[in-house]
């Protein structure tokens, strides 16, 4: 079985945006690795959604650019979790316990539903928690701009 992990939203929008260059180049390399390697690399869907939201508004980009942007992220995260039923109010549940922001629940709901023991991430929230457990499952956080 593959080891999978889940890359959330602030790494992709420097992997994909050279906004900061240093936190650009080693998003972009941490993803490339990641694909090469025998890791599975998942996004979520809340995760689609925001890079588009971002895009769009704080980068003023074009449907064509989305698009563009899109194909990219296929290829660097070339699987995409769902968000079911039970997702929402899981995210509700992990809101309530760990105090982390709602969309940012979603995410970590998506990784404890469907396994992935690893959330790559720069979120400050998440990463000062380090991990959520729900009876059997767990999600672990790492910040890869920290030494």
């Amino acid at each position: 079985m593959k080891y999978s992990v889940m890359v959330d939203t602030n790494i992709v929008i420097y992997a994909l945006v050279e906004e900061n260059p240093e936190k650009s180049e080693k998003a972009l390399n941490l993803l490339e690795e990641l694909v090469k390697s025998e890791i599975q690399v998942f996004i979520s869907v809340q995760s689609v959604k925001e890079v588009g939201n971002v895009a769009q508004k704080k980068y003023s980009l074009r449907s064509d650019d989305l698009e563009e942007i899109m194909n990219a992220l296929r290829v660097l995260t070339p699987n995409l979790v769902p968000e079911t039923f039970t997702t929402v109010p899981l995210a509700a549940k992990l809101k309530e316990d760990y105090g982390i922001d709602y969309w940012d629940a979603l995410i970590v709901a998506s990784c404890l539903e469907q396994g992935i023991p690893l959330l790559i991430t720069e979120d400050e929230k998440l990463c000062k928690v380090r991990q959520i457990s729900i009876g059997n499952r767990k999600v672990e956080f790492l910040n890869p701009f920290e030494s």
